[in-house]
């Protein structure tokens, strides 16, 4: 099975913070505060395992990142 992966990522058109599902790439949430966003993204993320989150800076740049089942940083030596 595919990991899903979220995104967590600013919209500068409306000054929103949206999240988006990689695989279908598009936005599946959208909210005023990044901290929503998060939350709502965790529990995507929960719900869809094996799965990942990405927070995503204004600048757009990768700030943290959670892996749900199967992380493959585990399994390196």
């Amino acid at each position: 099975m595919a990991r899903k992966v979220f995104h967590v990522v600013h919209n500068n058109g409306t000054d929103n913070w949206d999240i988006k599902q990689a695989d279908l790439n598009m936005s599946v949430g959208s909210f005023d505060l990044k901290e929503q966003a998060v939350k709502t993204a965790v529990s995507f993320a929960k719900i869809s395992q094996p799965s990942q989150v990405k927070i995503h800076g204004l600048d757009g740049k990768i700030q943290n990142e959670w892996t749900y089942k199967n992380d493959p940083r585990r399994y390196l030596s």
